[in-house]
């Protein structure tokens, strides 16, 4: 049952994609030896300035072992540091960006709740509260971090981010 992931760039055209698909359903059909009802493709579409931290780092770096085609490039050597670091922290930017409505629609049903619930409620509004306020403060400290501390700062907020993505929706559970 080969199931292929194929992670590239937007842009590509569906007659693209559908004519890669089948060439890798062709050629794992005849290479492995599987029937074509067991084989499934499939696209991930990332933007180029995620792709060292979805793609290179997760799938690459860390899992060397498992590669048999291993690229000829590394985003983190070479070329421009400052533009990696940019748009790191843009993509976090945009992830803080998006918790701030997410967090005003958990108070607005806070406000319609009983008055036990609502005690509850707040209680998990402030904790995420003070938690998207350490993520801030992370993307301050990351901003101002120098070339060197840089990637060590970036560790701390990768943490803190999980963190408060982790919380964000064990609220949102709670108030279905």
């Amino acid at each position: 049952m080969p199931h292929v992931i194929v992670k590239l760039y937007p842009g590509r055209s569906e007659d693209q994609k559908m004519r890669l698909a089948e060439a890798i359903t062709q050629n794992v059909m005849e290479i492995a030896q599987s029937e074509e009802k067991s084989v499934s493709v499939a696209f991930e579409e990332v933007e180029p300035a995620d792709w060292p931290e979805k793609v290179y780092r997760p799938d690459i770096l860390e899992n060397e072992a498992r590669l048999y085609k291993k690229p000829g490039y590394n985003p983190f050597e070479g070329g421009d540091p400052r533009s990696l670091r940019e748009a790191y922290q843009q993509r976090l930017s945009a992830q803080y960006e998006e918790w701030k409505p997410e967090i005003d629609r958990l108070k607005a049903k806070a406000e319609k709740a009983a008055a036990d619930a609502k005690v509850e409620y707040s209680k998990l509004i402030e904790d995420l509260q003070a938690r998207q306020k350490t993520a801030r403060a992370k993307m301050e400290e990351l901003r101002q971090a120098s070339g060197g501390a840089w990637e060590e700062v970036k560790m701390g907020i990768e943490g803190a981010w999980k963190e408060m993505e982790k919380a964000l929706k064990a609220a949102v559970s709670k108030f279905k």
